[in-house]
């Protein structure tokens, strides 16, 4: 009977003793050894998934030498009891699912490099980051809660009515995070496009799911919800397939001007034009045009297009522009009923 019961303890220590020792093999021998050879590889996958794999396989290992120790020793009596086995199962899936979770935290850095798409919306990316390990986490909670024999609907209930009660009164911080997923997902802007939103225009300096962050030009910085972005007319003049940006004058010139004046005007208008463009300062497209006759004056409509969409650049070509008008308008001696400048910018 003794010989029986020290038989027992040394096969379980064995079994102990042995796993310990598959640790040390697998930490100092094995592990280093496929670490020097997968760095030989191309790819970054295999040092990603060895990385991974290495601490669940350590503790599973450990975990299933303490389990065969208690099976095989007269502690074994406890192998019958129900909580015991949850707690093995429990541990098995913990390591299953923590192996997962390493896999995917690992493997999510590489796939969002590789996708053209995820790497401009780093929101985006970072929005499937989170809904890819909340799924895990999950997942894992509902297989541990099955282990245990609980009432796993009866925990969806009553998830679901505290989820409601949550989303009723968080509805607005909900729709944020719902239009910036859209935002992200339509990309009608990226960060450091220049943008008009409303009344509001600066450079885009960051998105998330709650809010977008624009600089304007006296250095502020405004925090606009995404509901209100994505449900309000946004102009981008930051847009890559933008090349140049629309200046629109309109020069009304009062009744008594004769003819001869006029053509003389749009002669030298073009002519300032021709020279700018020359210059790559303007576009070689553009209209100098007698536009209305109106019952109190006559309008000359004047339209050209800037080389650059840079909006400081852009206000410096305006600038010229208006004063190379007012040089020759002065220059001709022409009288004014009124000068109004208005901008319209297209694509």
């Amino acid at each position: 009977m003794l010989n029986q019961f020290m038989q027992e303890w040394f096969v379980g220590s064995m079994w102990l003793g042995s796993s310990l020792l598959l640790c040390q093999v697998f930490y100092k021998v094995l592990f280093p050894e496929l670490r020097a050879w997968v760095k030989k590889s191309k790819t970054d996958y295999d040092d990603i998934l060895l990385e991974a794999i290495e601490w669940p396989l350590y503790i599973s290992i450990l975990i299933t030498g303490v389990f065969s120790f208690i099976t095989n020793t007269p502690c074994k009596w406890l192998t019958g009891d129900t909580s015991l086995m949850s707690i093995r199962l429990t541990l098995f899936w913990v390591m299953f699912y923590w192996l997962g979770y390493r896999i995917l935290s690992g493997l999510e850095n590489e796939i969002v490099s590789n996708i053209r798409a995820l790497r401009e919306a780093h929101g985006l990316a970072q929005v499937i980051r989170i809904i890819l390990k909340v799924i895990v986490v999950l997942c894992a909670g509902i297989t541990i809660t099955h282990v245990w024999q609980q009432n796993i609907w009866g925990i969806v209930t009553a998830f679901g009515f505290g989820g409601a009660v949550i989303a009723f009164a968080s509805k607005d911080v909900i729709g944020n995070i719902f239009s910036g997923f859209v935002l992200l997902v339509d990309k009608p802007f990226k960060v450091n496009d220049f943008i008009s939103i409303g009344e509001t225009e600066g450079y885009v300096r960051s998105m998330s799911l709650r809010s977008t962050q624009l600089e304007t030009f006296d250095r502020a910085f405004i925090f606009i919800p995404n509901s209100v972005v994505a449900n309000s007319y946004v102009l981008n003049n930051s847009h890559a397939k933008r090349k140049n940006r629309r200046i629109r004058f309109r020069i009304s010139l009062p009744h008594g001007t004769s003819t001869e004046e006029i053509r003389d005007l749009i002669f030298r208008i073009e002519q300032l034009f021709i020279f700018m463009s020359r210059h790559n300062y303007l576009d070689s497209e553009y209209s100098v045009t007698l536009d209305k006759l109106g019952s109190s004056c006559y309008e000359v409509l004047v339209i050209c297009y800037t080389n650059n969409i840079e909006y400081l650049k852009f206000l410096k070509m305006r600038n010229n522009v208006n004063f190379g008008i007012v040089e020759i308008l002065d220059k001709v001696g022409m009288q004014l009923a009124a000068f109004k400048i208005s901008i319209i910018e297209e694509e």
